[in-house]
């Protein structure tokens, strides 16, 4: 890091429902930035992510079941966990589903294994969807914006 380089030492956030073994440490945050700590703070921990994705990879994209014994198949894994990680990512952002992170498994729980059937009849299809279904009207509105993008073929 080029600059003035400052350590600062973040708190541990105790108090967020975790348990000792699983709560953060306080340690320290090398930084350029200048200003009160606590900002300094959030600014650098909305900045890293990674650990988040990686995660989401792991957990809700089939990164787990790497490595196997043969390269084309970790290969074949890391290709395709890669592509459904994206979609859901996008697909999260363009229909405007969350306005905080959100995960792969929670939205494959809320909004891609939906509770309803498609018929057809008259050459056009009909969604029916569960009148009790919680995410109902947030899933009606994100599928309205995906309908509503425009494709740019260049």
């Amino acid at each position: 890091m080029r600059g003035n380089t400052h350590v600062r030492f973040g708190g541990a956030g105790r108090g967020n429902g975790r348990s000792e073994k699983t709560a953060p440490r306080p340690g320290p945050i090398p930084t350029d930035q200048t200003g009160p700590t606590v900002p300094v703070e959030a600014d650098h921990r909305a900045h890293a992510q990674i650990e988040l994705v990686i995660s989401d990879l792991k957990e809700g994209s089939g990164w787990a079941h790497m490595p196997s014994g043969l390269f084309g198949a970790n290969a074949a894994w890391l290709a395709i966990g890669a592509i459904a990680h994206n979609l859901a990512r996008w697909t999260a952002r363009l229909g405007a589903i969350s306005t905080s992170v959100i995960t792969t498994p929670t939205l494959r729980r809320r909004f891609f294994a939906i509770p309803g059937h498609l018929t057809r009849s008259a050459r056009r299809n009909t969604l029916h969807l569960a009148d009790n279904w919680p995410w109902r009207q947030k899933f009606l509105d994100a599928l309205e914006r995906l309908r509503g993008l425009e494709v740019c073929l260049t």
